[in-house]
């Protein structure tokens, strides 16, 4: 991409679990051996474990952000039940080492007793059966960790956290079709994650997306920078032609 980068990407995972300590987190890393999940290439001191107590609100913040059957209804009420939540905190993300890398580290602590996966830097949250099913070597696997979709008809709809992976988001206008927007945001994704896809000279481009042309504007960030959801790449504001 030829997008300056204003600030290394921060990427966080929460994870509720049993742990009761900061001490007892890194423990279970510890027990998981560093193959289970170091990877090659990635740069070795941006991850960080952080720790902080369950409270009333974690159950629900975790829930809220999970797509329909994210969780099975077993998972769901197992929440009830951490007495922590782990914080696994990558601050130099934005690659796909750093994303394999946290894929696996979270998967660790699932099998080590962790109850969810909420990816923090885009509010995607996932049970562990369905984080446990995804594949860091696959490219549509990893944007389904970390990537979800929000917005309205009055807002647009778009995508959010896909500066954790590298690449700019993409909106489309608030008049989609609410059954296209999913499908639409998601090919446009994958376009960019397969191919990458640099921003041209005046920041704009055309684009084909399952018969529809658009024009594709490189526009900064909707989220305020410095909040997790921010994402330094910008985003891609799709106008039908």
């Amino acid at each position: 991409m030829s997008v300056a980068i204003p600030m290394p990407v921060k990427m966080i995972v929460a994870v509720p679990g049993p742990w009761t300590s900061r001490a007892e987190v890194e423990q279970a890393v510890v027990g998981l051996g560093k193959e289970a999940w170091m990877e090659e290439g990635a740069e070795p001191h941006s991850l960080f474990l952080e720790w902080v107590p369950a409270d009333g609100s974690l159950s629900g913040a975790v829930l809220a952000g999970g797509a329909p059957g994210a969780f099975t209804a077993a998972e769901a009420a197992a929440l009830t039940e951490a007495r922590g939540c782990a914080f696994a905190i990558d601050k130099a993300a934005g690659s796909v080492l750093s994303v394999r890398r946290m894929m696996r580290l979270v998967a660790g602590l699932l099998r080590r007793g962790g109850l969810a996966a909420k990816v923090e830097s885009s509010g995607r949250s996932h049970g562990p059966a369905r984080w446990g099913r995804l594949d860091p070597d696959k490219v549509d696997d990893r944007m389904y960790a970390f990537v979800t979709l929000v917005g309205t008809p009055a807002s647009g709809y778009g995508s959010c956290g896909m500066h954790n992976l590298g690449m700019p988001d993409t909106w489309l206008p608030g008049s989609t079709s609410p059954a296209e927007v999913g499908p639409r945001l998601t090919a446009f994704n994958l376009m960019q994650l397969d191919a990458g896809l640099e921003v041209p000279a005046g920041g704009t481009c055309e684009a084909a997306i399952g018969g529809h042309r658009y024009r594709a504007e490189h526009t900064p960030s909707r989220f305020a920078s410095g909040t997790l959801h921010h994402n330094p790449y910008g985003e891609w504001r799709l106008r039908p032609e």
